[in-house]
């Protein structure tokens, strides 16, 4: 599992920074974004083995969307949703298997154990 690469897609700056400190130091190679639009030029660039996403994000694309536009490009690659209001979560179509919901507030340790057992799940 060192190595893997991941984004992440966080449009407050704070915490984008220290999900990509806490996986950072768990031995993954972190890329960062602060809105869909910088993720998908990322994206087109390099190949991830798992998303982070917050939900809501400005300039048009949410996190959603652009979750969806990930699984049709790459349908296996595995996704974190965070969400401020995880009861949004059940207005979303039921999403894939490759995805799961992180709500806020949580732990670093929680981020990195997700994305670690959704790694070694694929």
């Amino acid at each position: 599992m060192p190595n893997e690469r991941v984004l992440v897609v966080e449009d407050e700056w704070l915490i984008r920074e220290l999900m990509v400190e806490a996986l950072t130091d768990a031995g993954f190679h972190v890329d960062d974004a602060e809105d869909a639009h910088a993720a998908s030029s990322l994206l087109q660039a390099d190949g991830y083995q798992l998303i982070v996403t917050d939900l809501h994000l400005p300039r048009g694309m949410n996190g959603w969307q652009l979750a969806e536009r990930v699984h049709r490009q790459e349908p296996r690659t595995p996704i974190v949703l965070v969400t401020g209001r995880p009861d949004i979560l059940d207005q979303l179509p039921k999403p894939s298997v490759y995805m799961k919901a992180l709500p806020k507030p949580f732990t670093l340790q929680a981020l990195v154990d997700l994305v670690r057992a959704m790694l070694a799940s694929d």
